[in-house]
């Protein structure tokens, strides 16, 4: 908890491998949500992961192509937050799943995004994938943002074993 940044009143679960979360998180957006939006920045393991809870349960996934965009500098972090909200709106997506950072350093502004998404639309769940940022950058308060923040600790230096990690932000969005 205390790495983590987070007080006894939000739940953090513990697990040998990421991608068990990652599972638990699909589950979870797709029980809550029939429509989710997904950037092309995300882990593609993860996006397997999600996509096959998808075809297990029904629903949606919306692909917003922002990647290339992001590498030539084409857009500022306004544009990439209003874009965001704009496609999240236009497919009627009701569940979100970002990257904080996606694995080759691209670095999206969650808060704003979320912040804004749910300023034009009935945002149900928000999942944030934190395995590049959590504890290797510049803290932002996630527990504001997401339903479930998922990180991993085996890039640390010295952590010798894996371990995956989730930070329910919002618990009341799991009852």
């Amino acid at each position: 908890r205390q790495t983590a940044g987070v007080g006894d009143t939000h739940p953090v679960l513990l697990t040998s491998r990421t991608s068990e979360l990652m599972r638990l998180a699909a589950r979870i957006l797709f029980q809550k949500c029939r429509y989710v939006l997904v950037t092309d920045t995300c882990w593609s393991p993860y996006l397997e992961i999600l996509n096959a809870e998808r075809r297990r349960r029904g629903g949606d996934i919306t692909m917003a192509p922002i990647r290339e965009r992001l590498r030539r500098g084409d857009c500022s972090a306004d544009e990439v937050v209003s874009d965001l909200a704009d496609e999240f709106r236009q497919h009627r997506c009701n569940g979100l799943f970002l990257a904080a950072m996606s694995h080759d350093g691209i670095r999206l502004p969650v808060d704003a995004i979320v912040r804004s998404i749910q300023t034009v639309s009935n945002l149900q769940l928000t999942v944030i994938d934190g395995a590049q940022d959590f504890c290797h950058s510049p803290n932002h308060d996630v527990c504001d943002v997401a339903d479930l923040y998922l990180a991993g600790c085996h890039k640390w230096l010295g952590a010798y074993h894996a371990l995956g990690l989730a930070v329910a932000g919002r618990p009341r969005s799991f009852s």
